[in-house]
């Protein structure tokens, strides 16, 4: 399913807002990773299929790439459990994965949220280290 998502909706950065719906990336044909989990997770849905939305990081092994990513866990059972899919990248997102939050969707799962009252300017910064660990 991960590659048949991937095939619908190319990575284009820059493609789509964090506030469209499945149905906007996959009409669009392109998107970047939190459209591919969208997609995937209604997929997955339609078919009967539990899945959820993960907002975490990803080490690439460089500690200078450290930008946000997203990917989605599906339901495969009792026995087997939620197994975790890098849609993006078409692979399972286990051992690199950095998890943060969980949710239905991208405004479930945000890995920043919050309400500002007042004028004047603003700026964030986040800062991200990822150090390998011999303790998993």
């Amino acid at each position: 399913m991960a590659e048949a998502v991937f095939a619908a909706v190319r990575y284009k950065s820059g493609a789509s807002d964090v506030q469209d719906s499945a149905a906007v990336a996959f009409k669009s044909g392109e998107g970047v990773c939190q459209d591919h989990a969208h997609v995937y997770i209604a997929s997955a849905r339609a078919v009967g299929i539990p899945a959820r939305y993960v907002s975490g990081y990803l080490y690439t092994g460089d500690a200078s790439d450290a930008a946000s990513h997203a990917w989605v866990d599906v339901w495969l059972g009792a026995e087997i459990g939620w197994q975790s899919m890098d849609v993006t990248h078409k692979r399972p997102a286990i051992r690199t994965y950095c998890r943060l939050a969980v949710g239905r969707d991208y405004l479930d799962a945000a890995p920043v949220r919050g309400v500002r009252q007042g004028g004047g300017g603003e700026k964030m910064e986040a800062n991200v280290l990822v150090v390998e660990s011999a303790q998993q």
